[in-house]
């Protein structure tokens, strides 16, 4: 691959963007290349697990997720759409 595969567009000022801003950002044209480069990753160094008491049976979980509220309204679809599926079947 060639040597141009990162271009970056700077505009000259914001006028040739067509509007007026005060960010000097720049447009990286990102490509496909060959060229590996070393990354960088910080090590994590912050505490695993939950950061909330978990509760004691996974039908407490369940009820965390699933509200009464979800429930209803997935309740409610469910039968609206099978009201729709019997009427199609009559005509």
């Amino acid at each position: 691959m060639d040597d141009d595969s990162h271009e970056v567009l700077c505009p000259d000022s914001d006028d040739e963007l067509g509007f007026e801003d005060d960010d000097d950002e720049c447009i990286t044209d990102n490509k496909w290349t060959d060229l590996l480069e070393p990354v960088y990753v910080a090590e994590f160094t912050e505490l695993v697990g939950p950061a909330v008491p978990v509760p004691p049976s996974p039908l407490k979980v369940f009820q965390l997720l699933f509200t009464s509220v979800i429930m209803y309204f997935i309740i409610t679809e469910t039968n609206w759409y099978a009201s729709l599926c019997m009427w199609d079947e009559k005509f």
